[in-house]
């Protein structure tokens, strides 16, 4: 009898042991989800938004542990709650579509599923033509490792998504959550500001992100000032939601209302002190400047929507007094006030005004968006069923350019575009499901919580957070930025749980429905498999982001020093060389590591080919055996090796080692290609380096006109392709070509001029390229090296029309600019008299740009008004003191100030 007992009473003890450790698992995995969501909110806006491959990585792995950790904790409780189906619905049917983009197509579904293939990939095609045949594409994406990424992206999203649906149980949870959001908006607004004020142009003041900087905007950790103002935006109808939270509360009524209401599972207790609403007023207030200050049109739009959104519904929900009008226009008047202390009044006016009163088609500065919304309407025209695959929009869109771009356009500045471009008619159902459905649950709470104030207060936030969302998306692609999303999930989790409490839907972990222990584990091991996936896929993109950054860097660099050669000094010139050779070899190497760690990089794969084969022009045209690859090529070509093996040893004899820099182009282009057939640049690789195969000159014409229609604007293939055609004698077509490589921006634009001068007059010569003022300086100073006044009088002629009309619709410091510009060029010709009245618009343009007003003081001193130049000049010399040369024109002006004085007395005297 005792033995059996104390067996028992050993097996209740470990029995409770085993419990009590299962607790405080439990209890720790839940903290652990808890620190994941708070570090989503809080840390993902400082990792450029997510937008950067290295801080997407983060981000995604932080929604995966929070997902591993909570559907851990759900296995190891002895009774967890059921999942709930509705919140898997959606992110699974996104994720099957995703997958079904990359599965292989059986040949004959492909015209159905995907008819433009065949003319947007003939190449890949037809396998019984003569023509080079590459190979035959299989996917409905046409970047597949794009896809992979994107859809490793989604799951991420989904888990996070269905984790928060499962872990907010009360409103107290979903407040905790709005605070949460609106304080890590207050921390990124008061990070932007210090940030902008203190700025050295980096990141965080130690990265130099490439293409953009924080000197010029407010934008914290994001890319973009949009990005940055969306993030603000969400917090704010978040900060809003609390200030009303903590009025209402103060407010007797509203207590006593809530007492009465307490047995209810989802009322909220909340602190009564007046003073956190005002203090939370304050902190609204900052973030409200803040995101005026960013001069983000879509972001003050956004802001307007969800401000209107939420005193819609508060005003219907009786919760909008007078006296919130009044604190209302308080906000306003400090706002104001900030603004102009800060000096960002004006601008903020401004732009507002041409928010306005401007079309939509040009409410960002450079007014681009209609170019790439009609590239992207042309791509849904030509696969409006399946799409060309998630992610996918930066290769796909220049198939549908009508004219070159001097920008490359990563999304399509329209998130609703953008999703139809890549997903095709399932995206836009599912993307129109998942509105309809947020749409319905504000309506249904707001309905049915009539008499709780609490839950229409949190309800009237977050919806605002989703108008502003979806107007925001109208004109961006705030959908695609990481830290964007994961929070626009993060309330739309709490807009379906706060769905659930307003039906009083029992709370999931008190019903009889529980798991069984086996589906438990398969849910878990089924979340842990795809979401480690998830991980190791974007793990090589985020590895290799920062070798990119720097390669990015190195390539601007070198841009920057070819564009300058062009009429550069002998002594200048060797010190640019010098540069981009260098610069060269930075772009090498890192290209050469990033596709090493990274091979699936289509990218990178592509601008390697491409440098290895310019690598080898350069080497080839300073050795002794100077020949460029075209030659190269019609030698090869000419001579009819009989196998690989020969043609290779002849290049090993005739051009030596560098000759293995021909076959790693091909190698990589080929390489490329296999990765996304969309780049056009990979195209115009394999036509120069065509003879590597054993193929005819028809092949560079094959490879070439493949290139042409994938990307038909791109200006460094219409150059290539012209000057073959030139060297052919089809002058018509070369210029055809050469016409509207002009128009996109690089150094082909220079080249071009030189090419064209050589035998085609000034007149001609404008009449077919109409150059743009940022390449006139370029004519003119190509047409003086003829030695022609009279060509030149045809370019300032043309300059000085141009002038006028093109300053008309430029800001003023460009427009100044131009006028610079028109100055030097009369200057050089018709001498000081004409050239001071340009500079004079110029200063009346932008009165502080030295560059004007000491050109402008030259040319008053060249005309003997010495009191006019003197002021100039005197105010140049006030900016560098130190500059010799400033100061002895100002001496010069004051001498012949002193001089006319003295004359004009003696004049007197007499």
């Amino acid at each position: 009898m005792s033995t059996g007992k104390s067996s028992r009473t050993r097996k209740r003890s470990a029995t409770q042991k085993a419990g009590d450790q299962k607790t405080l698992l439990s209890a720790a995995l839940l903290k652990t989800v808890d620190l994941g969501i708070g570090a989503i909110i809080f840390v993902a806006p400082h990792l450029f938004g997510g937008r950067h491959p290295l801080g997407r990585f983060v981000i995604v792995a932080l929604c995966v542990a929070t997902a591993i950790a909570w559907f851990a904790r759900q296995f190891v409780l002895p009774q967890a709650k059921a999942t709930r189906v509705v919140a898997w619905i959606v992110p699974v049917l996104a994720s099957l579509v995703v997958v079904f983009q990359l599965v292989p197509i059986p040949a004959e579904w492909m015209p159905i599923l995907s008819p433009r293939l065949a003319e947007l990939l003939p190449l890949w095609s037809d396998a019984s033509s003569t023509a080079p045949h590459i190979g035959t594409w299989q996917t409905l994406s046409l970047a597949p490792e794009e896809t992979r990424l994107a859809l490793a992206t989604l799951i991420a999203y989904a888990l996070l998504f269905v984790t928060l649906s499962e872990r907010l149980e009360t409103t107290d949870d979903i407040a905790r959550l709005m605070k949460m959001i609106g304080l890590s908006a207050v921390v990124v607004a008061g990070f932007g500001i210090i940030q902008y004020f203190t700025s050295n142009g980096k990141f965080f003041w130690f990265y130099d992100y490439p293409f953009t900087n924080t000197d010029s905007v407010l934008k914290a950790g994001f890319t973009n000032r949009n990005h940055f103002a969306h993030f603000l935006v969400l917090g704010l109808a978040m900060l809003l939601g609390w200030v009303m939270l903590e009025r209402h509360s103060a407010n007797p009524k509203s207590r006593r209302s809530q007492a009465s209401n307490s047995s209810q599972r989802w009322s909220t207790n909340h602190s009564t002190s007046p003073v956190n609403s005002w203090s939370i007023a304050a902190l609204l207030l900052l973030v409200a400047c803040t995101i005026l200050a960013s001069l983000s049109r879509g972001g003050i739009l956004a802001m307007a929507a969800a401000i209107l959104v939420a005193t819609v519904i508060y005003t219907r929900a009786k919760l909008f007094t007078s006296n919130h009008l009044m604190a209302g226009g308080l906000m306003v008047v400090l706002a104001m006030a900030a603004l102009s202390i800060s000096g960002k009044y004006g601008d903020v006016t401004n732009r507002l005004d041409g928010l306005v009163s401007q079309e939509i088609h040009e409410i960002d500065s450079i007014a681009t968006r209609q170019t790439i919304w009609n590239a992207n309407l042309e791509s849904i025209r030509a696969g409006w069923l399946t799409g060309s695959g998630a992610g996918t929009h930066r290769f796909i869109y220049p198939a549908y350019l009508s004219e070159p771009a001097d920008m490359e356009y990563t999304h399509a500045e329209n998130g609703y575009l953008q999703i139809a471009t890549e997903n095709g008619l399932p995206g836009v159902i599912l993307l129109a499901v998942t509105i309809f459905t947020c749409c319905y649950w504000c309506i249904a709470t707001l309905r049915n919580a009539d008499r709780n104030a609490q839950l229409q207060i949190l309800t009237g936030s977050i919806a605002a957070a989703l108008a502003a969302s979806v107007v925001h998306s109208i004109v961006d692609f705030v959908w695609f930025i990481p830290a964007c999303t994961c929070t626009t999930l993060l309330l739309v989790a709490a807009l379906l749980r706060m769905y659930e409490l307003s039906r009083s839907v029992p709370c999931r972990s008190t019903t009889n429905s529980h798991l069984a222990p086996i589906t438990r584990f398969n849910i878990s091991l089924g979340v842990t498999l795809s979401g480690v996936w998830a991980v190791a896929t974007l793990l090589a993109p985020g590895q290799t982001a920062l070798e990119w950054d720097t390669y990015l860097r190195a390539s601007l660099a070198s841009k920057s020093s070819a564009a300058q050669q062009t009429f550069a000094s002998a002594r200048q010139q060797e010190t640019l060389n010098e540069s981009e050779n260098l610069n060269s070899s930075s772009m090498l190497k890192h290209l050469t590591s990033i596709v090493r760690d990274y091979p699936q990089s289509a990218r990178a794969q592509a601008r390697l080919a491409a440098l290895l084969l310019g690598t080898f022009e350069k080497l080839q045209l300073a050795s002794d055996n100077a020949m460029p690859v075209s030659q190269i090529r019609e030698a090869a070509q000419a001579s009819q090796f009989q196998s690989a093996d020969q043609l290779r040893g002849w290049l090993r004899k005739a051009f030596g080692e560098h000759c293995r820099l021909l076959y790693q182009a091909h190698y990589h282009a080929r390489r490329a290609l296999e990765l996304c057939p969309l780049q056009g640049e990979s195209y115009l690789c394999l036509a120069e380096l065509c003879f590597l195969e054993g193929s005819s000159e028809a092949a560079y014409d094959t490879y070439a006109q493949q290139g042409l229609i994938v990307c038909p604007c791109d200006s460094e293939l219409l150059f290539a392709v012209g000057k073959k055609e030139l060297i052919a004698g089809n002058e018509t077509e070369a210029l055809r070509h050469w016409t509207k490589s002009f128009r996109g921006a690089g150094t082909h634009r220079n080249h071009i001029i030189h090419l064209s001068a050589s035998g085609m007059p000034a007149s001609r010569f404008l009449e077919v390229y109409a150059p743009e003022w940022d390449t006139l300086d370029s004519v003119w100073n190509t047409y003086r090296l003829t030695g022609n006044p009279a060509e030149l009088e045809v370019i300032l002629s043309y300059a000085s029309n141009l002038a006028v009309e093109a300053t008309s619709d430029m800001p003023p410091h460009a427009a100044s600019g131009v006028w610079l510009s028109l100055a030097k060029m009369q200057l050089e010709l018709t001498g000081p008299q004409v050239a001071v009245k340009s500079l004079q618009q110029g200063y009346l343009l932008s009165p502080d740009r030295f560059a004007i007003r000491y050109e402008l003081g030259k040319c008053l001193m060249a005309l003997e008004e010495f009191t006019a130049a003197e002021s100039h000049l005197q105010w140049c010399y006030q900016q560098f003191p130190n500059n010799p040369k400033i100061r002895r024109d100002l001496e010069r002006a004051t001498r012949g100030t002193l001089q006319q004085l003295a004359r004009s007395t003696q004049t007197r005297l007499h």
